[in-house]
């Protein structure tokens, strides 16, 4: 089978984060001998388009000159559009641009899978002509067609086209709904985070991998973009803050990095900048330090590093947010959810930052315990928006695998 997949986003080279979920499911998906031909929009600097086995990714230009496209990537689009709101023209000739790409470089595939509900499952379900199509939304996408002139005719176009759609929260599910003042019952939703990449097996035990890596004290472990909406300086002012040593290791890169190194070098903390790590050096960091923080802003979505750092590996995880006098002006409270992986946090530091449990932005509170089984409703959901229309089925299975399967529909 051929699974084409519309994204806004796709990673340019290997370890690259831009859409890394993305790949991981279009490798689980060639690892049971089927091929993802993949449209994401062309960067604006010059590169090789990326080689994977199986997996074909065509470049969808949409401005010239081509240092003029600049509404993905970097930053992300949401912050891109946010620093320069110029670039929606770039937003609206992408849609334009795809559009006429899915129809033509699309037409022999078995079904599709689109990530942002806008402009990609618009795209898809525009050009699905009945095959099956998946359509992935996430947080931001959801709230601007909550507020765009017409939102709601396009959300219905969406759900006309689509045999499942796929959130990140109840929440958001809820809100697209009522944006098209559509019926739950017309379509197929479900609920869950993304895809991650499975654990990989490490000889050292983690003594030997903190002093490997040079983490000595308490050692928080921060991995993401380092974009705006991440709010990596929000966390570096809270740690500035605490009555105790905590040094953070940042693991991630992006275009907010050198102001990071700077306010880190100003505020005096003990801030290790790895820049973007993959494999055996993510999971070595993952081991070695002992808690996990994703200071993410109320734009973000539900970042995966939740689900990376809460496998079977790892403690149950605790919802923590960051207090301080310093962020008491914030224009909006920044949450820092931290992850215990080994060790407690500081009763003191806790104490003094005055601490206390909180659900993530979007009130998502899984009711099982993390690293069990979180693709369950995604891997429904890809099978009934294929059952009826080809003759397989996806199965992303548990936090080990991803897979593609033949078989009867799977049970709800």
């Amino acid at each position: 089978m051929k699974f084409g997949l519309l994204t806004t986003g796709f990673p340019r080279f290997e370890g690259d984060c831009a859409g890394s979920f993305l790949l991981t499911l279009a490798r689980g998906v060639v690892e049971h001998g089927h091929s993802v031909q993949v449209l994401a929009p062309e960067p604006c600097r010059p590169c090789p388009v990326p080689r994977w086995p199986g997996i074909e990714v065509s470049w969808v230009p949409y401005a010239r000159p081509r240092a003029l496209q600049q509404t993905f990537y970097a930053s992300g689009a949401p912050d891109n559009l946010r620093q320069r709101p110029a670039r929606w023209a770039g937003a609206a000739s992408f849609t334009a641009a795809l559009y006429r790409a899915s129809a033509r470089q699309l037409a022999d595939c078995d079904a599709l899978i689109s990530s942002w509900c806008v402009p990609c499952g618009w795209v898809a379900s525009k050009t699905a002509e009945g095959r099956a199509h998946l359509c992935i939304c996430h947080a931001t996408d959801v709230r601007w067609l909550s507020k765009a002139p017409g939102g709601g005719a396009f959300a219905r176009e969406i759900v006309g086209g689509a045999t499942s759609m796929w959130f990140l929260s109840a929440s958001l599910r809820e809100r697209f709904f009522r944006t098209g003042g559509i019926a739950p019952s017309v379509v197929t939703a479900h609920v869950g985070p993304m895809p991650i990449d499975p654990p990989h097996s490490l000889p050292e035990t983690r003594s030997e991998l903190r002093r490997r890596l040079s983490i000595h004290g308490f050692t928080v472990l921060c991995l993401g973009r380092l974009v705006p909406v991440k709010g990596l300086d929000q966390l570096l002012h809270a740690v500035a803050a605490l009555a105790e040593p905590v040094s953070i290791r940042i693991a991630g890169d992006g275009p907010e990095r050198g102001k990071l190194q700077a306010l880190a070098q100003r505020l005096q903390v003990n801030a290790t900048f790895d820049g973007w790590v993959a494999g055996e050096r993510k999971e070595a960091l993952l081991r070695a330090c002992d808690a996990i923080v994703v200071p993410s802003g109320p734009l973000d979505g539900l970042p995966t590093v939740h689900w990376t750092a809460s496998r079977p590996y790892s403690s149950k995880p605790g919802r923590v947010p960051f207090r301080s006098s310093r962020l008491k002006q914030a224009r909006s409270r920044t949450i820092c959810t931290v992850t215990q992986t080994h060790s407690s946090f500081p009763r003191t530091t806790a104490r003094r930052s005055r601490m206390r449990s909180t659900d993530f932005e979007l009130g998502v509170r899984p009711k099982r315990r993390l690293g069990r089984d979180p693709f369950g409703p995604f891997r429904r959901s890809v099978a009934e928006a294929l059952v009826g229309h080809v003759p397989i089925e996806l199965d992303l299975g548990e936090i080990e695998s991803v897979a593609v399967a033949g078989g009867a529909r799977l049970p709800p």
